[in-house]
């Protein structure tokens, strides 16, 4: 379980950088309390991302899924009891949106990994690269992208 728990300190550190820089993953991260006419932002610990994975592996080894999410009782059960576990009044929007988040990065890391020179490390729990692939990368990306990179490869060493 090392590698899960690697992987939810990315994703904590990306979104991290995501708010240094301004990005708050996209509109509508849904509402902390339900009459609230302002919304906020949701902030995940490792545990609770955890068990969020926990149950939407569960939710998808019982075939609750539709396409590349899932059906509607499924978000409802995910919601009570993650609700339960972790004492929050989020609404379903909360974890829709953090699924959107965590599908995306997984996109962005096997995209990554999919292209000639990267690799992943065990052992470091992170993609790799020699120097000079990383330099042909920053020569396609612009400077804003660049910089997210940069920030998160620092919180990661």
């Amino acid at each position: 379980m090392a590698t899960m728990e690697s992987l939810i300190g990315l994703v904590n550190r990306i979104q991290r950088a995501c708010t240094v820089l301004g990005d708050h993953g996209g509109e509508g991260m849904g509402c902390q309390t339900p009459m609230s006419s302002e919304c906020l932002r949701a902030y995940w610990t490792p545990a609770m991302e955890r068990y969020f994975i926990d149950l939407m592996l569960d939710h998808m080894h019982r075939d609750n899924r539709v396409g590349h999410t899932f059906n509607k009782q499924a978000w409802a059960d995910m919601l009570s009891m993650f609700s339960a576990k972790f004492g929050t009044q989020h609404d379903k929007d909360i974890l829709k949106n953090r699924y959107s988040t965590l599908w995306k990065q997984f996109n962005d890391v096997k995209n990554l990994l999919d292209q000639s020179g990267f690799s992943w490390d065990d052992t470091q729990q992170m993609v790799v690269a020699e120097d000079y692939v990383w330099d042909l990368l920053r020569e396609l990306m612009d400077e804003k992208d660049w910089n997210f990179l940069e920030d998160i490869k620092q919180e990661i060493v």
